[in-house]
């Protein structure tokens, strides 16, 4: 996030590009306005004027010469070259003007026989929308609430409510699609047309009506689903979950689902709302309504508020979504954000099968369109500035006689101090492409009375951002065996590890170091620290150099997660059964904030002779869950007959350490 800089007096400061044109049109117009009287055209010269095939340049430098008139643009504003075709008799030069600045894309002021031209600002075109309006039925008649309404090809989409009725922004243009999608129900598409009530009938999908979705604790075919449910398969979810992350995966894909952006930076995670952002969530992450919703990974309740970098993409069976009341009662208040239940793969009765999967990234910094001046454009910034204030001031006309005066004395020690005859491109420095490894390898077969699945996954990315790494390890080990026909086991082990690196400087801090400041010394080393120009004077306090704080100073998050469990599933009749999970999960968070004794950040940022921090935060935890489940489920007819009765224990006990450590030598 950039800064909020003032651009008043006295104070300058860096201005983007796009901003130059408009300061120096100002620039020019104030030195000439308190110099001589605006004049504008002369109204009594006419000219011929005859070009075919010439140049705007040209007609400038003609107009220059038989009518007397300056121009003044920014290098690169008017593009001289381009072909113009002119003819007109006895015209005045401001319609002369009118035909080669306007009619090709630039405005100009004129005051006294100076014409200061610029590039005319594009007018933003504002695509028109339409507002479709609609309800969605089953073939019965009934409404269908919780259908998914998205416009094709976009992320753009809503969800019908509990009377089917929905309402949606279309752009008013060709080619639209509007895609009705509910599990169970075909997908159908409708082509918009212009039409502002689009009501539409959604038949079952038989088959689909057969795949069961998994709900956590238990599983249920999607005729019997009455709740708002969205599945993902683990195929999709592996191809979509770009970066390593698995939010990805689900971005743009769930109506009501929103995850924010990270910010670019490895390992960081996007808040997850699934309520969307018209819900009240409380700040506090342990409370019941907090905005993270409830995670449940084959079966079991974590304390999880993100799943990326818990599970590996590529061990993905499937994602539910569930995100009614309907759908989450049986979690309890705990579910009141919506809950997100994840179901990893398993071995499978059937020869060994090997899989081997490799991905490279490259990312590139966007800064969009914003650009920074260079060291001179600044300069002439603040030198109108300086004129300006000047101007208005009675005190500094009494002091100074001329404006030229009060500049060269007040940027005395800027002169005194800097090369401003050099520009230092900060961005270039701190900014670079990052590279991401993603390789997963899995192994997956078994037999009668034993199946196994085992995989790891290994990524690393180098951020877009100097000194921001990271690199993860994920294992997962699952074992069924089935011991008789009405008795089976199993063990799920996975873990991760991960570290993190990010640079421990205030990278922010350089977008508003001035473009003559140099953070090199002239041998070429690194400076210790950088000298600071405030307020038109030298300040005593130097700044930190943010190259030699990313060479030196970092924050390493080293997180492990070791996750273990054991379940046992009795069935003595084919309508009841009753299992058992028992899990165990370690968790270690150690955090390291060092600061090198090497950089000005390492002797004063903390106290004044710290000389070398290291700031270590330890927090470890474990956490013990049964969970005792007695299911009934009995068919006949038509009709299904279902019931479930469980018992959960949980535990958790957690510990902290925090410790500052001074004079840390580097050796």
């Amino acid at each position: 996030m950039k800064k909020n800089r003032r651009t008043g007096n006295p104070y300058w400061i860096r201005l983007p590009q796009k901003l130059i044109a408009m300061g120096l049109r100002v620039f020019l117009l104030v030195c000439v306005i308190n110099t001589v009287s605006a004049a504008g055209f002369s109204q009594g010269k006419k000219l011929d004027v005859d070009f075919t095939n010439s140049t705007i340049g040209a007609v400038l430098d003609y107009l220059k010469e038989k009518a007397g008139y300056d121009f003044v643009y920014r290098k690169g504003v008017v593009r001289v070259d381009d072909v113009v075709t002119l003819k007109l008799k006895d015209a005045t030069v401001e319609k002369i003007l009118d035909a080669v600045l306007r009619e090709n894309g630039y405005n100009y002021e004129v005051v006294d026989k100076v014409v200061v031209v610029t590039r005319a600002k594009a007018v933003p075109v504002v695509p028109t929308v339409e507002v479709v309006k609609g309800q969605v039925k089953d073939a019965s008649g009934k409404p269908l609430p919780g259908v998914t309404v998205m416009l094709k090809g976009t992320s753009v989409g809503t969800a019908t409510n509990i009377d089917g009725k929905y309402e949606i922004k279309v752009p008013a243009k060709e080619g639209v699609v509007i895609v009705f999608s509910f599990v169970g129900m075909k997908s159908q598409e409708m082509k918009f047309s212009g039409q502002k009530v689009l009501n539409v009938v959604l038949l079952e999908d038989v088959e689909q009506m057969e795949e069961v979705i998994v709900t956590g604790y238990s599983t249920r075919k999607v005729s019997e689903m009455t709740g708002a449910v969205q599945q993902f398969r683990g195929k999709n979810i592996a191809q979509s979950a770009t970066g390593g992350s698995l939010m990805n995966a689900l971005k743009g894909h769930t109506t009501g689902l929103q995850i924010t952006g990270s910010g670019g930076v490895p390992g960081s995670d996007g808040d997850l709302l699934l309520r969307g952002t018209g819900t009240l969530y409380s700040s506090n992450s342990l409370s019941t309504t907090s905005s993270f919703p409830l995670i449940v990974i084959d079966g079991v309740i974590t304390d999880y508020t993100s799943i990326n970098g818990v599970v590996s993409p590529s061990d993905i069976a499937d994602i539910t979504v569930l995100k009614d009341a309907a759908s989450t009662a049986i979690y309890g208040s705990r579910a009141a954000t919506g809950v997100i239940v994840v179901t990893t793969k398993k071995g499978a009765k059937d020869r060994m099968t090997v899989a081997l999967d490799m991905k490279l990234g490259i990312s590139t910094p966007n800064f969009g369109k914003l650009e920074y001046m260079n060291s001179q454009e600044l300069l002439d910034y603040g030198k109108m500035a300086l004129r300006n204030w000047w101007n208005t001031n009675e005190s500094l006309r009494a002091k100074y006689a001329n404006q030229e005066t009060f500049i060269q004395d007040t940027l005395g020690t800027l002169y005194n101090n800097f090369d401003v005859t050099k520009t230092t491109n900060w961005r270039d420095l701190v900014y670079r492409n990052g590279l991401s490894k993603d390789v997963a390898m899995s192994i997956r077969g078994g037999g009668d009375k034993i199946q196994y699945y085992f995989s790891y996954n290994y990524y690393d990315e180098e951020g877009t951002q100097i000194g921001y790494d990271l690199t993860r390890h994920l294992f997962k080990l699952r074992l069924d065996f089935d011991v008789m026909k009405y008795l089976s086991f199993g063990v799920n082990l996975s873990g991760t590890f991960e570290k993190n690196i990010t640079a421990n400087s205030d990278d922010d801090s350089m977008e508003s170091y001035h473009p003559w400041v140099t953070p090199y010394n002239e041998d070429g080393t690194l400076k210790y620290n950088i000298k600071s120009w405030k307020n038109y004077t030298m300040d005593p306090t130097p700044l930190s150099n943010p190259l030699q704080d990313n060479k030196y100073n970092n924050v390493t998050d080293l997180k492990n997660n070791l996750f273990g469990s054991f379940s046992a599933t009795l069935k003595p009749f084919k309508w009841l059964s009753f299992s058992s999970t028992n899990t165990l999960t370690l968790t270690n968070v150690n955090t390291n904030d060092y600061l090198d004794s090497r950089t000005y950040s390492g002797n004063h940022s903390r106290n004044e002779m710290s000389n070398g921090v290291l700031k270590v935060d330890d927090e470890r935890s474990w956490t013990f869950l049964t969970s005792n489940i007695l299911r009934l489920q009995h068919s006949f007819g038509e009709h299904n007959l279902s019931g479930l009765v469980g018992h959960i224990i949980d535990k958790t006990k957690s510990t902290f350490f925090l410790n500052d450590l001074y004079k840390i030598k580097w050796c």
